[in-house]
């Protein structure tokens, strides 16, 4: 049973309640009066017994019965009385008093030694030792309570007068338990004197009862209570039943009888009172009203409480529903009419239910009637019957508010116990109700605690807290968490109280009062416990919460934090892990001959030297609403595998602790006090300083709260528990002494707009006490930046153009290959000013120097960017090769938009070296105007011109963009001047065919699949053309910068790794940049530059102007040439992908045949477009005036030129003019004026004199032009453009002179017969491949019309 005292307290309710009014059951039914044969005259004490049980009239008493029959008990005890004869008492006591019982006992101890008038054998063995002690442990503290009440002047005063006349109970419902007073016999028993004791020892605390008693005297006892209760009481009761049944229950039947009840004691009785008249109710001194003993009322309850213990529940339904008529519609009477309800729904639970109404209606009506006469244990008695019968139907819904509505303030004992009933109920309905049941608990809770009950109230608390937590429900969290803590205070649970107030210690909205008294009780409380408990039961204890420290973003820096830039060292995620291995292999795996075997697996460490602090930030925050102070801040470190150092101090205000905390490994600093203001949040930065080399980690930190509470917090570094990086950039590598690099960004900006450009100084420090030297820029965002030296602090982002023309074109030598993006070496100063032959990465700068580095950042991408810098370098000292000093950094700006720019082109119609641009550009800064000062083009082969170059005029008002303003503007492609043209000898276009980037790629996939040699590409540097069109009337700008040539460099190798692997998703990274170029011949990129226009100016003027706001955007990958870039050569590998896959156990940059083949296919299976390389281009006179009157038919000749486009293929083509039909002509009323269209010809048609038809062959790049001579025989408009052209493409055959030598030096290094046989092979499979190349077809037509007009000259 889950709660048993709740069944205790039912039980003593229902059996020792007392006697009441309106109720008979615990009336007295007989009395029995108990004489000995010890005494004297047995039959004069019996008498002067009767006599003294007469009670005097009382108002009190008038309910109670005093004609009730006596029956007589003599007690003989052979012991006592040994010369007595009971038999003779006996009849004595019969023939004087009537009916008596004999019941012989034995009240001496068995006892070998012979008595004075007793032998031993006489004596018998008592059978049954403590026969009566477990009947007398529930009544005997109930029956002396009775007793002492009994002894009162008003037995009502016992109890409250509305409940009971007299009752050992209290208003609550529970016995009074007092002491007795010493006039009481403390060993008698309901008025046993102290005649009736032997003399002897002093009796045990505990008297066993019955000790003495043979089995002849247990079977003479059970005999008279057998017949007693069978042969008197019980025939007593039935005869009572029948007298009153036949006397007063058939009268209240008849016609008198019912208009009694229906018209009330008002007219019937309620009157004067007349001879013969039945007796009417009496007021006591509480107001009470009674009914006297023989009213008929009274009379009918009687009956039916008789025939209820008699078990006739069908008379005692009728009689009680007959009696509940006489005491309804009355408030006097409300007491008694819920009795006879309560009654009614007992009787017919009992019943089975077979009776009028249900039992529900009942109880509740008894309820209801109790609740208004507040008679509280009689409401406690009817309460929780029903409850009762709804628990045993299941009606858990129904019975809960039950409870509830029975609870009161007068009495916490029992509305603690029925809330906990009712929150039972609530958890046991089909869907169980959780928060009324906790809710519900709380209450009971707080009843028991209100009663002294702490056991109860903690048990009440403890449960409703497991439906609470981790709800988020801070308020009732609090409550139950800061009672818990004093009940268990209370009980002497100090752990338990800790740990429930540790929980209170957090931010919520309680008070501040509040919260500091949570706070003072935790401190009192951690003392108490503290003085009685060990060292291991403290630790123990869970972590204090306060303060909160962020353990996941601790700072391990070798430098102060300043200039607000935080160190963003102990950041150790997957992007800062990834950064510092391509540092590794993109700057320092490489830099020379002796590799960095220490330097990976020490990857995330922090470095630092002997004698070098450390600083470790983290950041501490009070949630609460009260200042707290925590005192003796140090950290936790270990060196080594050992375990962390013991360091005990202990705060006292008088003492100040020490400032250094020392061990033989390192010393720890200690801050002795630290005051937080409530929800203060503060960065504290600790120090640690190494001793020796080795190893040391930072575990955690360790404090004092308020001078009192020793706690401990540990550091958590990753969300992968048990991860090998865990711990790595909190544990402390102790080298020697080593440089030590801070760095300070000065004029970072926070906002700029996308495509602005702006110079940021780095300023470098060496704080160590060695030189370092190798120092290495790792960015996670590289496009954004680039590194300029110490020498060019003053180099604008743009150069001043030498002339004023609206065009101009520089040149410069840009290396070919694709290099690492985002690693950059930064040059330290020279040792010697203007030294060339000086080796930057010797450059080192010395301990406690200084140097200033420019540093341009370019808005590349619209958002929030977070910058990563991670800077990697050396010692100067050379055998510290094998280590190197990382340091990071996090900077954040905001990038807003600027230009939107969108680009297109097309082939252009006037020539065949040309193409058609064509820009979108709107304006997407909203807070300002945009100038678009010029449009320059970067390429290897191409420069931009304007669209109509006769003008040759510079704009005469500036290109102003207005907010959400769009324009276009058009330009035009032409060869940039200066480009070196194709040669016509072998020799030379061989030499030339090598310089091609296209070309070169090629070789490289040709080595890559034949497995010649593991080279990288072989590509020599290239000259870029950068031309620029001025749009505004402001001059142009020189591009040729260091910050403009950096910034594009590191965008355009953003966009080609991006568009070569989405071409080529087999491929790695690292294969692109040994296979591809940088550049490919036809590639453009374009780049607009702008600026924000100046506000208009004030009426103060500044001395010092402020440079305008510029920058540029890019559109890469511009790509004019006719075919894919590799589009020519791509059928050259299908033959050597054979060789490749049949070349067994040659394996390249794979070891498996799977992985060879993946990349064989990403190579073959290009995403390029395929298109034919010829381009055609038709000239002739778009008017013709003749006179037909001379000459019958007009001659007029058309010029066809065909171009080669591609660098790799030579082209075989058919030339076929198609002569138009008469269905082809256009009427001339079309395009001719209204007054010759009666001379032109609506349906005119044209032939070809001569051949209609030429082929030839264009090697690459080269071109060819044919003419035909159209003849016209009538004026009319006609369209020339028809004709078709075949293409047959061929890769070019590679000379054996090149590959010659090519084999020579893979055979020449030394390398046995092998290499060399190897290097024949591959060379015989590349002329195999040429040759079995298949050759691409293409068919050619027109897209537009090209329309001639002939006229009549006449």
């Amino acid at each position: 049973e889950l709660t048993p005292w709740y069944t205790d307290y039912r039980n003593s309710i229902c059996r020792f309640i007392g006697m009441s009014e309106h109720e008979t059951f615990n009336h007295p039914i007989a009395y029995l009066v108990v004489v000995s044969t010890a005494g004297s005259d047995p039959v004069a004490a019996a008498k002067v017994l009767v006599t003294d049980i007469q009670p005097p009239p009382s108002p009190d008493k008038a309910c109670i019965d005093p004609a009730i029959p006596k029956y007589y008990l003599l007690l003989h005890d052979p012991h006592l009385a040994p010369h007595v004869d009971p038999q003779a008492v006996l009849g004595q006591l019969k023939e004087v008093l009537g009916s008596v019982f004999l019941v012989t006992l034995n009240s001496v101890p068995h006892s070998g030694t012979p008595t004075e008038h007793l032998a031993p054998e006489a004596v018998p063995e008592p059978a049954v030792s403590e026969v009566w002690t477990t009947a007398l442990a529930e009544t005997s503290a109930m029956l002396e309570q009775l007793e002492l009440s009994m002894r009162r002047t008003s037995l009502a005063s016992v109890a409250s007068g509305k409940d009971s006349i007299a009752s050992p109970m209290t208003d609550e419902g529970f016995p009074i338990f007092k002491e007795r007073p010493d006039r009481i016999d403390k060993h008698g028993l309901l008025g046993l004197g102290s005649s009736s004791r032997m003399d002897g020892p002093a009796e045990p605390q505990k008297p066993q009862y019955g000790a003495y008693l043979t089995s002849d005297d247990l079977q003479g006892l059970h005999i008279f209570a057998k017949q007693f209760a069978t042969q008197k009481l019980i025939k007593h009761m039935e005869t009572s039943v029948q007298q009153w049944n036949e006397q007063v229950a058939s009268n209240r039947r008849g016609l008198t009888g019912r208009l009694n009840r229906l018209v009330g004691l008002k007219y019937f009785g309620g009157g004067a009172k007349a001879p013969g008249a039945a007796p009417v109710p009496v007021t006591n001194r509480q107001g009470v009203t009674i009914f006297p003993y023989n009213a008929p009322e009274m009379i009918m309850r009687r009956l039916a409480d008789f025939a209820f213990m008699l078990r006739d529940y069908r008379l005692a339904f009728g009689t009680y529903d007959s009696v509940r008529k006489d005491f309804q519609g009355n408030e006097k009477f409300l007491k008694y009419h819920a009795g006879t309800q309560e009654m009614l729904g007992l009787t017919l639970t009992l019943m089975d239910g077979v009776g009028r109404g249900t039992v529900d209606s009942y109880l509740d009506a008894a309820v209801s009637g109790y609740h208004d006469t507040n008679v509280t244990l009689y409401l406690a008695r009817a309460g929780m019957l029903h409850y009762e019968v709804l628990r045993e139907r299941g009606m858990f819904r129904e019975a809960a508010p039950l409870l509830i509505g029975m609870t009161g303030e007068d009495a916490d004992l029992r509305s603690a116990m029925l809330l906990e009933q009712a929150s039972m109920a609530f958890l046991q309905i089909s869907n169980p109700m959780v928060r009324k049941y906790a809710f519900h608990l709380i209450l009971a809770g707080h009843r028991f605690s209100k009663c002294g009950l702490r056991t109860h109230a903690y048990r009440c608390y403890v449960s409703a807290l497991e439906v609470y937590s981790e709800r988020d429900w801070a308020l009732i969290e609090d409550h139950v968490h800061f009672t818990l803590g004093r009940q268990s205070f209370h009980l002497g649970e100090f752990e338990a109280a800790v740990r429930f107030f540790l929980r209170l210690l957090r931010a919520s909205r309680q008070s501040q009062i509040q919260q500091s008294s949570y706070l003072r009780e935790f401190l009192y409380l951690y003392k108490q416990y503290a003085a009685k408990s060990t060292e291991m039961e403290l630790l123990a204890l869970p972590q204090v919460p306060i303060p909160h420290i962020n353990t996941s973003a601790v700072l391990v820096s070798l430098l102060e934090t300043h200039s607000g830039q935080p160190k963003q060292v102990a950041s150790s995620d997957e992007v800062w892990d990834q950064m510092e291995t391509e540092l590794f292999r993109e700057g320092y795996a490489k830099a020379g001959s002796r590799a960095l075997p220490g330097t990976i697996s020490n990857r995330g460490k922090t470095s630092c030297a002997v004698g070098e602090p450390v600083f470790v930030t983290f950041e501490v925050e009070n949630p609460m609403n009260v200042p707290i102070q925590i005192n003796n801040v140090f950290l936790e470190c270990s060196f080594g595998k050992a375990d962390p150092p013991k360091s005990t101090l202990k705060w006292s205000a008088d003492t100040r602790s020490p400032d250094r905390i020392e061990h033989p490994e390192f010393d720890l600093e200690n801050v002795s006090e630290i005051a937080l203001d409530d929800k203060e949040r503060r960065k504290i930065q600790l120090r640690v300083f190494p001793k020796q080399e080795g190893e040391i980690k930072v575990i955690g930190v360790r404090f004092t709260l308020c001078g009192t509470v020793p706690s401990y917090c540990a550091f958590v570094t990753s969300t992968v528990p048990g991860s090998a990086a865990s711990h790595a950039h909190m544990t402390l590598t102790v080298t020697s002494p080593m440089p030590l690099l801070d760095v300070i960004f000065h004029a970072f900006p926070s906002t700029m707009l996308s495509g602005q450009v702006t110079r940021v100084v780095l300023e470098i420090n060496n704080k160590g006490n060695r030189g370092l030297r190798n120092l290495q820029l790792k960015t996670s965002h590289p496009t954004f930046f680039c590194i300029g030296e110490n020498s060019a602090l003053d180099a604008t982002v743009y150069g001043t153009a030498s002339d004023a023309s609206i065009t101009m074109q520089e040149s410069f030598q840009a290396g070919n290959l694709i290099f690492n993006l985002g690693t950059s070496p930064i040059q330290l100063p020279a040792k010697t000013e203007g030294d060339p032959t000086e080796d930057p990465k010797t450059r080192i700068l010395a301990s406690g120097t200084t140097t200033l580095i420019p540093l341009w950042i370019r808005g590349d991408k619209v958002g929030k960017q977070n910058f990563r810098f991670l800077f990697g370098y050396q010692s100067e000292t050379t055998r510290d090769d094998s280590n190197y000093r990382t340091l990071r950094y996090n900077m954040t700006t905001v990038v807003h938009p600027s230009l939107r720019i969108n680009a297109f082109t097309r082939p252009s119609g006037r020539a065949l070296d040309e193409f058609i641009l064509g820009v979108e550009i709107e304006n997407l800064y909203a807070d300002g105007k945009l100038v678009l000062k010029q449009l320059s083009s970067v390429s290897p082969t191409w420069a931009i011109h304007p669209i109509e170059e006769d003008k040759g005029k510079r704009a005469e008002k500036a290109c102003v963009l207005e907010a959400q303003q769009t324009v276009f503007k058009y330009f035009r492609f032409k060869r940039a001047v200066g480009r070196p043209e194709p040669s016509s000898s072998s020799s030379s276009s061989v030499a030339s065919a090598e310089q091609i980037p296209e070309i070169a790629t090629m070789r490289a996939i040709e080595r890559l699949l034949l497995g010649e040699d593991s080279m990288r590409l072989n590509a020599p540097d290239l000259t870029l053309y950068v031309s620029s069109v001025a749009l505004s009337d402001t001059s142009l700008v020189s591009c040729d910068t260091v910050p403009f040539r950096g910034l594009t460099a590191n965008s355009r190798l953003q966009w080609r790794l991006t568009y070569l692997q989405n071409l080529y998703p087999g491929l790695t990274v690292n294969q692109l940049k040994d296979l591809f170029t940088f550049y490919f011949t036809d590639d453009v990129d374009l780049s607009m530059v702008w600026e924000v226009a100046a506000p208009i100016a004030k009426t103060a003027t500044s001395t010092t102007p402020t440079p305008p706001t510029s920058g540029h955007q890019y559109v890469m990958g511009i790509n004019l040439g006719m075919q894919a870039p590799l589009q020519a050569l791509q059928a050259g590998l299908e033959p050597l992908a054979a060789a490749a896959k049949a070349a067994a156990g040659k394996a390249l940059f794979e070891t498996t045949v799977r992985e060879k083949r993946a990349l064989i296919t990403s190579l073959l299976k290009s995403r390029g477009r395929d298109v034919g390389p010829v381009r055609v281009i038709l000239r002739s006179d778009l008017q013709c005036v003749h006179d037909f009157e001379k000459e019958s038919v007009c001659i007029v000749p058309i010029t066809i030129t065909v171009r080669n486009t591609s660098w790799a293929s030579v082209a075989d083509y058919s030339l076929r003019v198609i002569v138009a039909p008469s269905e082809d002509a256009v009427p001339s009323d079309t395009t001719a004026p209204a007054a010759e269209a009666s001379t032109l010809s609506h349906d005119p048609g044209f032939t070809i004199l001569g051949a209609n038809f030429a082929s030839g062959r264009l090697d690459p790049e080269k071109e060819a032009s044919v003419t035909f001579r159209a003849c016209f025989p009538q004026p009319g408009v006609y369209n020339v453009g028809r004709w078709r052209l075949d293409v047959n493409v061929e890769p070019v055959p590679a000379p054996e002179a090149v590959e010659a030598p090519r084999v020579m030096v893979v055979g020449s290094d030394g390398v046995a017969g092998k290499a060399s046989k190897l290097a024949v092979v591959a060379a015989a499979a590349r002329r195999d491949a040429v040759e079995g190349a298949r050759a691409s077809s293409y068919v050619q037509a027109p897209t537009v019309p090209h329309w001639i007009t002939v006229l009549d000259k006449n």
